[in-house]
């Protein structure tokens, strides 16, 4: 039983699904009913469906813990770099500096770091670093970025892993669907939104053309709302490859998402929170990133083959057959030992917060 109320912070301005999954399982680690998100928009509290109470203002003087926990909010984008820099301090620094004035402890647990380019957001940064309780960080080179941005030897930064690469939590929260399970053939889960280059449309087609004589068939999938205009309109550049061997979901919750990948044979995706899904399962993942943190994640879990960055065409080429490869041999490769152990440092931490 937990003595306090906890707030848990993240990002969670707009719906998004590895954020939400990255909340509720916090949330759920604490038990919904001890748990705020102080600053989060309606539109994402209502994702919880009542499981955590509206904040109120006599919460803030109950609360005598905040979870800055999972998710990229503390590292910037690789576009756009102003905007977000402008954002973070309303978002994420104000949002602090309101815990530390009230005198409620920070924890940072699982979230990614940097980098921060703006010289004049840095000190706010360094600010977090050092006034924070906890910081555990979900990969080495967030680990290394905010050692040598703190510049304060005496600031303990511990390594732990993404919260949601939690199988059983994963496991709780899917739900079989129909259109998963009316499928007679094994199918590769496609992710609308991938962006791919010319010669990346080109290999993926050869190999579609084999998975399909393979007896494989394929799904397209949203993993939000924003998404669905793409899937049913078939704007996506991907739908020019696959032609009429596809069908396609929609998005309508996160345990879809969940289950859809889980029971796939394959993913082909560009965000970082389905091949989170896909390699806890174990499940052959070609990832096609568009942002550092999803490169950070493919090298943490030891996994680079999975991953298209900074490659020469030829090279390309030999991890997309690869995938090929993987996927007929339904070859499974799980998650290193230490990367399993992380995660269990990290939910122990959590769950001692909860109980400080």
């Amino acid at each position: 039983m937990l003595k306090n109320l906890v707030f848990v912070h993240g990002s969670y301005y707009n719906k998004n699904f590895g954020d939400y999954l990255l909340l509720k399982r916090v949330a759920k680690e604490l038990g919904y009913q001890n748990v705020r998100l102080p600053f989060s928009s309606k539109k994402v509290l209502d994702e919880f469906d009542g499981l955590i109470k509206n904040i109120s203002f006599r919460d803030f003087f109950l609360a005598k813990a905040c979870i800055f926990g999972g998710g990229g909010y503390l590292g910037e984008p690789s576009y756009g770099v102003t905007k977000w820099s402008i954002n973070f301090i309303w978002r994420h620094f104000i949002p602090f500096l309101i815990m530390k004035a009230l005198g409620v402890e920070v924890y940072i647990v699982g979230a990614g770091f940097g980098p921060i380019s703006k010289a004049w957001l840095k000190p706010f940064v360094r600010f977090m670093l050092r006034r924070s309780k906890v910081i555990m960080l979900r990969d080495i080179e967030s680990v290394t970025l905010a050692r040598n941005l703190s510049n304060a030897d005496e600031i303990n930064i511990q390594l732990v892993t993404d919260l949601a690469q939690d199988k059983s939590f994963l496991l709780d929260e899917s739900t079989n669907i129909s259109n998963t399970e009316n499928t007679k053939k094994p199918y590769i889960a496609l992710h609308v939104g991938t962006k791919i280059t010319e010669h990346q449309k080109l290999e993926i087609k050869n190999i579609s053309q084999k998975l399909i004589k393979a007896g494989y068939s394929f799904i397209f999938f949203a993993d939000s709302p924003g998404h669905n205009e793409a899937i049913n309109n078939e704007s996506d550049v991907l739908f020019s490859i696959f032609n009429d061997n596809f069908k396609k979901v929609t998005y309508t919750e996160s345990s879809e998402v969940i289950a859809l990948i889980k029971n796939s044979n394959g993913l082909i995706t560009g965000k970082l929170h389905t091949g989170i899904i896909a390699s806890t399962f174990g499940i052959p993942t070609l990832s096609i990133p568009t942002h550092q943190k999803t490169i950070r994640y493919y090298k943490d879990i030891e996994s680079v083959e999975s991953c298209l960055f900074n490659l020469s065409e030829k090279n390309e080429s030999k991890l997309i057959n690869l995938f090929f490869d993987k996927v007929v041999s339904s070859e499974k490769r799980f998650l290193p030992e230490s990367v399993l152990a992380r995660h269990s440092n990290a939910m122990t931490a959590i769950r001692e917060i909860g109980l400080s």
